[in-house]
């Protein structure tokens, strides 16, 4: 259960922190502006909690799970400079067709669609951006969001 707390800033600033244990027994703690976001966030912390496996994230497109996936990708491993470009570029050119999709609406087919044209040209190209869609839908199924399983059983191209 998570729990929301206020505290004031070394600038004076008022901020409300949101406190709450996962299922291993770790404590963690998330700081937000907004009390309106704090709030947000504890409830859905607290539903997620509670319903555990049958969990089910809110929709999201692929571009927009995408965006966030690199951003959270970057400040946990701080990649070089090229490597976020490369990933990144990877993310924005190759997977355009896939960005206006939900995730649950992104079939193996399509998936498997996208990485072929673009392994007709590039091959080596298409096998990052493989890597690349495959680590993004694999973080999203971790989080709660729908993911074709299949996905996951393509194989990378030659």
């Amino acid at each position: 259960m998570a729990h929301l707390q206020t505290y004031t800033t070394a600038a004076g600033a008022k901020r409300w922190r949101c406190r709450w244990r996962d299922a291993a027994g770790r404590e963690h703690s998330r700081s937000f502006i907004r009390a309106k976001d704090a709030e947000r966030f504890a409830v859905e912390t607290t539903r997620r909690s509670q319903l555990g496996a049958h969990y089910t994230a809110p929709r999201e497109t692929f571009g927009s799970y995408a965006d966030e996936w690199l951003a959270r990708w970057r400040a946990q491993r701080r990649p070089s400079p090229s490597q976020y470009e490369s990933v990144e570029r990877n993310v924005r050119l190759h997977f355009a067709p896939l960005r206006g999709l939900r995730i649950d609406q992104i079939s193996a087919a399509a998936f498997e669609d996208v990485i072929a044209e673009l392994a007709a040209e590039r091959p080596r190209t298409a096998q990052h951006a493989h890597e690349a869609g495959r680590r993004i839908l694999r973080d999203a199924a971790g989080r709660g969001q729908s993911v074709d399983p299949a996905i996951f059983d393509l194989r990378r191209p030659a």
